[in-house]
This record gives structure tokens, sequence and C-alpha cells, in this order.
């Protein structure tokens, strides 16, 4: 079973990515509070994690920044509506893997998280 973490202040964003990602093999965990998402990663560990860029009390590049020293091995993602070269390339060296501009292709999505 793959823990996939899911972390953006949007409901809708997060429903989003649930209904996308959805699978008898992966169990998805979502949160709308990046604090809150750290706190629960003890419990269940991830091995990929797709957190938005920009989010009250912490932003996507410091929840990478932590995710990376906390699961070193998880992959990342960074999901963003203001994406560009220089936010791309900031996540990259926070250790992100990808960078999803919203609105997001579904499609997409799911063959990236598929690999």
């Amino acid at each position: 079973m793959k823990h996939i973490v899911l972390v953006d202040d949007e409901p809708a964003v997060l429903e989003l990515l649930e209904l996308a990602l959805a699978s008898p093999d992966r169990c998805l965990h979502a949160y709308s509070d990046p604090l809150r998402a750290l706190e629960s990663l003890s419990e269940h560990g991830a091995d990929l994690i797709l957190t938005d860029l920009d989010m009250p009390g912490m932003t996507g590049i410091e929840f990478l920044k932590v995710c990376r020293v906390r699961m070193p091995n998880a992959k990342m993602a960074i999901l963003t509506g203001r994406g560009g070269v220089k936010e791309a390339v900031t996540a990259m060296k926070a250790g992100a893997v990808d960078f999803f501009t919203k609105p997001l292709s579904c499609d997409e999505l799911r063959q990236n998280v598929g690999r």
C-alpha cells in the first residue's frame, strides 16, 4: 500500500486530488493545514507528498524542506497556481521531483503519480 500525502489550503483542490488519485493500492491522507500534515507523518509515513506552494502558516517549499529531513525517501511534488521557472527551480532544490500548475490535468497527475 502506497501512502500519498496531499496538502493544499483549498478544499476543492484536495477533493479533486483525492478523486484523481483514488486507487485500491493507495492510501490518501489529505490536509488543509501543513502543520497538521507534518504532525501526522510520523503516524503513517509517506511514499509521495504533493503540496501546494502558497499556504498560510508555511509555504510549500518550507514544508518540503522539513519533509526531506523527516522522510528522505519520500518523493515530493509541488502544486501551484503561479508556476514559473523560478518557483520550479526553487522547488527542485528543496527536493521536489515534479512541479504541477493549477488548474491540474488529472490525466497528467495520474500518469506522473503512477510512475
